[in-house]
């Protein structure tokens, strides 16, 4: 985990150190959870003398209890020990620190306001180099903290990561002080201030009263200020800025001007009022994977096969009346016949195991000839970003039981589902473990599938950003929204059924073609009664013949509104008046395949059928910031 704690349902690093003092040995490094019993393994090759470190990305269920183990090629094991990380709920809050202090912001373990649960937030201390470099993995991470460390040595896969991270909704915090040079150079591209320049301030007015305590001591206290600022102020000092914050995506980047460790901030009175003010609207936001009700509705939808129609009312009454019609009467005409009635005795179990078979048989047929895999990938990026993140969900159906091996690209963090509540497949149908072998390619080995079922599994990582760029404005009409801008399409690909969504208001677009858009169209509330059950392409499911059009439309809801269960019983939105917000998000499913989330399997014929839907989010335009202190 990140500091020895770990979040359930969440990704955690699991980072091993191995030294050799023996003869060189091949093998892999292996950690099996004690439940469901997911096993993630990762090659290692030991010279003589060698000191190595390699890091595990897992899923801890339950206890969290897992064996971790050395295993050489001939299959001995080298190593067996077994461990418990200190374990907490997906939706505690958990504070991540970057700073040479072991000891910084400490006291935050102690303010139980900062989590909407009022359970206590957990703070744990990190390096650069254990930031890892994949979004997904820092999903255990509501806020991540940067004071007096060196940022340039961050990896360009750990400042994406960053990116990914924040868009999905964590908050980034940068302190100043007199080395905010070295701090923020590795940050530069995610900080809402730029041009920085040491200043002296005898007084801290504004910082008194955006914390409602007062300061004891005078200075000096050293402050980096910025030359140009991007977002809002939260809070001036005699007429700089001090505080910034800019909203990317659905998370936030924080910049304050004080080092965090430094006078007035070491051992001040007013440090609980001042985060409790910082991260009050910090959000808290599950893994789409994790979050029950957005992965149901994905789920329903990767069960949604091509093949497996319900036979038509005329099939099957055909099928009985002609089963009928065998059994009985014609049976019985041909054999008086023949004058031979007495073999009714052989011909009756006959004619019925007959159409047993080809009912049998006719269920193959519905079931399929050979395995398919449901891949539904689901791309977030901010407008204008050089990235965005992906959640691939899996369904592997198969007409027969047997194992599948599914290969993925080296980088992606996968694990298998199981049967219960929200996207967790069926249950495991084979004692042997399913393992999760990362390298090139990370493969998922021995996911298996019982006859007609459909197993699943849940991959994440990142790709390149389409060049989409939504610059948009939010006008009032009355009781009801209107936008207005333009949406430039710089990608070579086509967002079918695209919609804008902002807040519980929304409107249908053509689809969005290579090229500008000019958008100028009245938001239409999208809440929807239990008993109009409309798309929200304004289609009545009643009209619907394509349960495609369903299952996509029941996957926007799912993850626009966790609440929605399902087309007949809820609704996207608690009120038809609230207001859109500041973010709006644009909806489009593309047409060409992700090159990142492209999965394969091995252990039989199989067919694909993948969908790839992007969510693109902008602030809507604002024609100067706003500030809240000075």
């Amino acid at each position: 985990g990140f500091d020895g704690y770990a979040k359930t349902e969440v990704w955690s690093p699991v980072r091993v150190q191995a030294t050799n003092n023996g003869p060189p040995v091949e093998g892999e490094i292996r950690l099996t959870t004690d439940y469901p019993g997911d096993t993630y393994a990762r090659p290692l090759s030991l010279p003589t003398g060698a000191q190595k470190e390699v890091t595990l990305f897992v899923i801890l269920r339950g206890s969290g209890r897992y064996t971790l183990q050395f295993v050489s090629d001939d299959g001995t094991t080298l190593y067996h020990h077994q461990k418990s990380p200190r374990q907490f709920p997906p939706y505690n809050l958990m504070v991540g620190v970057v700073s040479p202090s072991g000891s910084l912001l400490n006291f935050l373990a102690g303010m139980r306001n900062l989590a909407p649960s009022g359970d206590t937030p957990i703070v744990v201390h990190l390096s650069l180099a254990e930031l890892p470099e994949e979004a997904a993995a820092l999903s255990a991470l509501n806020v991540l903290v940067f004071n007096d460390v060196e940022t340039a040595s961050l990896t360009s896969a750990q400042r994406t990561a960053l990116a990914g991270w924040v868009s999905q909704g964590g908050t980034l915090i940068v302190g100043g002080g007199p080395d905010a040079a070295a701090t923020t150079a590795g940050l530069a591209e995610l900080l809402p201030v730029t041009g920085l320049t040491i200043q002296t301030f005898d007084r801290l007015d504004g910082l008194s009263r955006f914390a409602r305590r007062t300061i004891p001591n005078q200075g000096p206290y050293l402050a980096a200020i910025p030359g140009q600022t991007f977002g809002m102020v939260d809070l001036y000092e005699q007429g700089k800025p001090f505080l910034v914050r800019r909203p990317v995506g659905q998370g936030q980047v924080i910049y304050f001007a004080l080092d965090f460790g430094l006078a007035p901030m070491d051992g001040w009175a007013g440090n609980e009022s001042f985060w409790s003010n910082l991260l009050q609207d910090a959000p808290i936001l599950l893994p789409m994977d994790v979050a029950y009700e957005t992965s149901h509705n994905i789920h329903d939808s990767l069960a949604n096969l091509p093949f497996a129609g319900v036979p038509s009312p005329w099939a099957l009454l055909t099928f009985l009346c002609s089963y009928l019609m065998a059994v009985v009467p014609l049976n019985y005409f041909v054999l008086k016949r023949m004058r031979r009635q007495e073999w009714a005795w052989f011909t009756i179990p006959s004619l019925i195991l007959l159409f047993t078979l080809g009912g049998y048989l006719s269920g193959f047929q519905v079931r399929g000839q050979h395995a398919l895999l449901r891949q539904i990938s689901i791309a977030r990026q901010v407008s204008g970003a050089s990235s965005a993140t992906v959640d691939t969900f899996l369904g592997l159906y198969s007409p027969r039981r047997a194992p599948y091996t599914l290969h993925f690209q080296e980088g992606v963090l996968v694990h298998p589902t199981e049967g219960g509540n929200g996207f967790r497949g069926v249950k495991r149908t084979s004692s042997a473990p399913t393992t999760v072998r990362y390298g090139s390619p990370t493969e998922l080995r021995n996911l298996w599938t019982d006859i007609g079922s459909m197993s699943t599994a849940v991959a994440q990582t990142h790709t390149e950003a389409l060049p989409i760029y939504v610059n948009l404005r939010l006008q009032r009409e009355g009781r009801a929204w209107r936008v207005t801008g333009v949406i430039q399409n710089q990608s070579n690909q086509t967002l079918q059924d695209a919609m804008l969504i902002a807040g519980n208001w929304g409107v249908r677009l053509p689809a969005l073609e290579p090229g500008e858009q000019e958008i100028n169209k009245p938001l239409s509330s999208l809440y929807t009664d239990t008993y109009s059950r409309q798309t929200l392409w304004g289609t009545s499911y009643y009209q619907i013949d394509d349960p495609q059009i369903i299952a996509n439309d029941q996957i926007v809801r799912g993850i626009f509104w966790p609440g929605y269960v399902g087309p007949f019983n809820s609704q996207p939105g608690n009120n038809a008046g609230n207001t859109p917000g500041n973010l709006v998000t644009l909806v489009g499913w593309g047409e060409e395949d992700i090159p990142e989330a492209r999965v394969t399997v091995s252990g039989g014929r199989v067919d694909y059928d993948r969908q790839n839907l992007w969510l693109i989010r902008a602030p809507f335009l604002s024609s100067t910031p706003t500030s809240k202190a000075e």
